[in-house]
């Protein structure tokens, strides 16, 4: 314990989105932080992240990056390393069965000591933190005996499994490069059959560049359809027809029936609703991650919500359904930069277009509630905001995301978010029904000198 708090011979890092490259043995490294997962640094990276996040690719992925980060301080057998996972998307990695399983056999019992350990000081604060780092630190005897016997009848998988996808992938590039454009077009699309909705799409894309090469007009049908799942995929060079988003059920109904979907346990709910909440952020470099994250809050919350602008080529950032003539229609200005951060012309212009876009393909009697999320809630003066305009500004997103955080909470206990009557009680209670959560932690815009 007093070797830990004299910090002698002991390396601490924290790396910052990047582990390639990265060689850290022995003492060069004894207790590594990591702080979430890298980012995509390309235009390309991004939008494949973007188009695959939820699924298990996605999930397998993050994983793989986590695991390998960890491996960076821990290069031989006869190295060590204490690693700290900090933050709610590595955490739960940690307590979802699916990303357990896909850590290595090695990986993954040590994780299970760590976590009988962390159950054994639960509740009991930092110093029972440091005490527990400081026994593996110091290489106490009582510890290597219990971290042997828990790697000691790990077993690697020997065939190993490869997915779907891959094998169609790969045997739609033999055919390809075979100067079979076609059938490699349809040997992928066979292989993507039974592959969750968005990665089917993110594929299918690649499936259209090879039909390209022998029927550009049933590439731009495979376009068209796998738009429609996953919005993300390039636009087909004609417009998708816009279809009206209508609700399904009651709104707590629905967001039970999402959430049991997810979900398999309320500290997975809470990590990976606080997970979702983090990405809708005031960044000009997240963006992209805080539209997906809001049209997953309104899915969460229980109405219909998609992003017409990624899925059509126009109309708003994000659209909730709050019932069928009644829907919010959201413009995101997270990732403003300019000095003077008021609401311009140019940007309420573009709300009043959205709303004219919603009349337009939802007919006279449908209500748009126009919502604008931006750092100031001040608009110039020689600007208009369209009728009844909603601003939620740093200050009002922060405030709802700790209500949805508190209901995530609440609702986590006793299974309760598979309950749709205990999900609509704490929807009431933190202010998260129909267009109320839009009122309740929004503000009329006021004008400004200019």
């Amino acid at each position: 314990m007093e070797r830990l708090k004299a910090g002698e011979h002991l390396g601490v890092v924290v790396m910052v989105n990047k582990y390639d490259g990265i060689d850290l043995p022995g003492a060069a490294c004894r207790l590594l932080v990591l702080d979430g997962v890298p980012t995509p640094l390309s235009p390309a990276e991004s939008r494949e992240s973007l188009a695959l996040m939820g699924s298990e690719t996605y999930l397998a992925r993050r994983v793989q990056r986590i695991e390998q980060g960890m491996g960076r301080g821990i290069r031989d057998a006869e190295d060590y390393c204490a690693v700290l996972l900090m933050g709610n998307e590595l955490a739960s990695t940690l307590t979802s069965p699916q990303a357990r399983a896909m850590y290595s056999p090695a990986t993954r019992a040590q994780i299970d000591l760590s976590s009988e350990v962390a159950m054994q000081i639960k509740g009991e604060g930092l110093a029972s933190i440091r005490e527990a780092l400081s026994v593996f630190l110091n290489r106490d005897s009582g510890w290597l005996a219990a971290s042997s016997r828990a790697i000691a009848g790990v077993e690697y998988d020997r065939e190993g499994h490869v997915r779907a996808p891959a094998t169609a992938r790969r045997e739609a590039f033999n055919l390809a490069r075979a100067g079979q454009p076609y059938e490699a077009s349809q040997k992928l699309l066979d292989g993507l059959r039974g592959v969750a909705s968005p990665e089917a799409a993110w594929y299918s894309e690649e499936a259209a560049a090879y039909a390209h090469l022998a029927d550009p007009d049933r590439a731009q049908a495979i376009l068209r359809d796998a738009r429609l799942k996953n919005q993300a995929i390039l636009l087909p060079i004609q417009a998708t027809p816009v279809r009206p988003l209508r609700a399904r059920e009651q709104q707590a109904t629905a967001s039970s029936s999402v959430l049991a979907s997810i979900y398999n346990s309320g500290v997975s709910l809470v990590l990976g609703i606080e997970t979702m909440l983090e990405r809708i952020a005031f960044d000009p470099d997240l963006t992209d991650e805080a539209e997906f994250a809001f049209e997953a809050l309104g899915v969460h919350l229980g109405f219909a919500s998609e992003r017409p602008d990624k899925l059509y080529g126009t109309g708003p950032d994000v659209i909730w359904t709050f019932n069928d003539d009644r829907h919010a229609v959201i413009e995101l200005k997270t990732g403003v930069e300019r000095q003077d951060k008021r609401i311009v012309k140019s940007e309420l212009d573009q709300l009043s277009g959205h709303v004219s876009w919603y009349a337009n393909h939802y007919g006279a009697q449908a209500v748009a509630l126009p919502v604008l999320v931006h750092p100031e809630r001040e608009h110039l003066k020689n600007t208009s905001p369209p009728l009844d305009t909603i601003v939620m500004t740093p200050d009002s997103v922060a405030k709802l995301k700790e209500a949805v955080a508190v209901w995530a909470r609440a609702i986590s206990r006793d299974e309760g978010w598979k309950d749709p009557a205990i999900v609509k009680q704490h929807l009431t209670s933190s202010n998260l029904v129909g267009q109320q959560v839009i009122a309740a932690f929004g503000a009329r815009p006021v004008s400004a000198g200019t």
